[in-house]
């Protein structure tokens, strides 16, 4: 019989703290982007068994696979979700330009748009294969125009900020603003108009890899969270540091 203390034990190692929902021939496993993934060994058997059947999918271009304890190696791949997400959209909705303020610490905005010679507006059109949700497609200057109104609130101009110098401090104001409008304390409730643009995305997001059919999927854990919400019959194990 175990003892109290290795019970206890037990019970941490079974946690799978980002959360795993299983459905059917079908996984989803929550991560903290670019932290290494928590699973218990049992957790990760029974999702091999169903992705090397199956296949696996990783979150945008991947940048969280080295990170994936167990399920690092990227040659075991489909690929991308995201990518595949693509090929369902028709042209260039401008608030899939919600990437610009998303993912900060993954995406490196405030270094790939710090441009000094130009405005932010020229430097964002001109880093935008490496800040963009698409890849295989460009947005235009009225697209760009287009959400940064779109995501400006009565004390946030993004378009009139868009024409400072891209400096250093020029670019974090810039970013910071955004980021923290996209994604508040409260970003559940999508108080402002940059993460109502972002919230739109995602829902579409999610209804896609919701309808998939088989297959294991990595995803932020707010995924998974969205994924209940879309469809109140998923049973979520563990979870507790899943974002909600």
């Amino acid at each position: 019989m175990l003892s109290f203390k290795h019970f206890l034990y037990e019970q941490k190692k079974s946690e799978a703290p980002r959360g795993v929902i299983f459905d059917g021939n079908k996984v989803f496993v929550g991560k903290e982007h670019m932290e290494p993934l928590v699973l218990s060994d049992e957790l990760v058997e029974k999702i091999k068994e169903i992705g090397d059947q199956y296949g696996y999918w990783y979150e945008g271009s991947g940048g969280d696979v080295l990170t994936t304890t167990g399920f690092n190696n990227k040659s075991k791949y489909e690929g991308s979700w995201d990518h595949e997400f693509e090929k369902t959209v028709k042209g260039y909705p401008p608030e899939y330009l919600f990437t610009i303020f998303a993912n900060t610490k993954v995406n490196h905005q405030r270094k790939n748009l710090l441009r000094p010679s130009m405005s932010i507006f020229d430097s964002i059109m001109k880093a935008q294969k490496k800040i963009a949700y698409f890849e295989d497609k460009k947005f235009d200057d009225s697209t760009l125009k287009k959400f940064l109104s779109m995501c400006s609130e009565k004390d946030v101009d993004f378009l009139k900020l868009s024409e400072l110098p891209a400096t250093k401090e020029n670019v974090n104001m810039f970013i910071n603003k955004g980021e923290s409008l996209s994604w508040p304390k409260n970003w559940k409730e999508y108080p402002n108009k940059a993460g109502k643009l972002a919230k739109k995305v995602e829902d579409a997001r999610n209804t896609f890899i919701l309808n998939r059919k088989t297959g294991v999927y990595f995803a932020g854990s707010g995924h998974l969270i969205e994924l209940l919400r879309l469809d109140d019959s998923l049973k979520m194990i563990g979870g507790e540091k899943a974002e909600k």
